[in-house]
């Protein structure tokens, strides 16, 4: 299963000149939770627009995609590399997203044989859950499973497309998407922030509905914004 994830204000913008126009430590600690253990595909402009401190995402498959012939993993790579340590195997750049489908659920076959695949199951307070030993500890306090029934319809994702709009809107309009994890932030960065967004989530047909994977309500950032988390899967 291929999941999405964004954040995104009232009307939809998810980024403004390269950036997030906002600060919400709290759904940057979400977004790590989710992805984490999972191979993540991103367009060029997102690998770009992250941190080059923070590139490659840690302990995540990064799978850039791109147009450019000419820009491949040497050149995403060049000071990734020196700083971090970079692996084989922790960034891949491939030109279409397919490719980049194609060789995160590879991944997932892969390693199943061997030892537990990046998976994502929720449990009762919407944690994502990606290895045997998190899915074993939150069943011994759940019970038999019961809690995490509750939160919802189990899942389990081989990738997480993590940007930008081009690849979202593509993954829709092409079926391969299975879940969306989706943070709804109460600002307008128009009207409340004076910024122009440029990027902006894509349109959910009506064969998307809301699991009851989280809270309702909504819950405050420590940065005064007001934030909550939804998860959508296709009907």
């Amino acid at each position: 299963m291929i999941g999405l994830i964004w954040a995104q204000d009232r009307h939809g913008v998810i980024g403004a000149q390269g950036g997030m126009p906002w600060h919400v430590p709290e759904d940057l600690a979400h977004f790590k939770a989710v992805t984490m253990g999972a191979p993540v595909i991103m367009g060029r402009r997102t690998w770009d627009s992250l941190n080059p401190r923070f590139r490659p995402l840690p302990r995540r498959r990064n799978i850039v995609v791109t147009r450019q012939d000419s820009w491949g993993e040497a050149a995403a790579a060049s000071d990734e590399r020196a700083r971090h340590g970079l692996k084989r195997g922790d960034l891949q750049v491939v030109h279409a997203l397919s490719e980049a489908v194609t060789l995160a659920t590879q991944d997932a076959v892969a390693e199943g044989a061997g030892h537990p695949a990046p998976v994502s199951q929720p449990t009762a307070d919407g944690t994502l859950l990606h290895d045997a030993a998190a899915r074993a500890a939150a069943q011994s306090t759940a019970g038999t499973g019961t809690a995490a029934q509750g939160a919802g319809a189990q899942v389990e994702i081989d990738a997480w497309i993590i940007g930008g709009a081009q690849l979202f809107a593509e993954a829709l309009n092409s079926g391969l998407a299975d879940v969306v994890e989706r943070t709804m932030l109460d600002v307008d960065v128009a009207g409340d922030e004076g910024v122009v967004g440029d990027t902006f989530a894509p349109e959910l047909g009506a064969d998307w509905r809301a699991v009851p994977a989280y809270e309702v309500d909504w819950a405050t950032s420590r940065s005064g914004m007001r934030y909550r988390f939804e998860r959508l899967v296709r009907a």
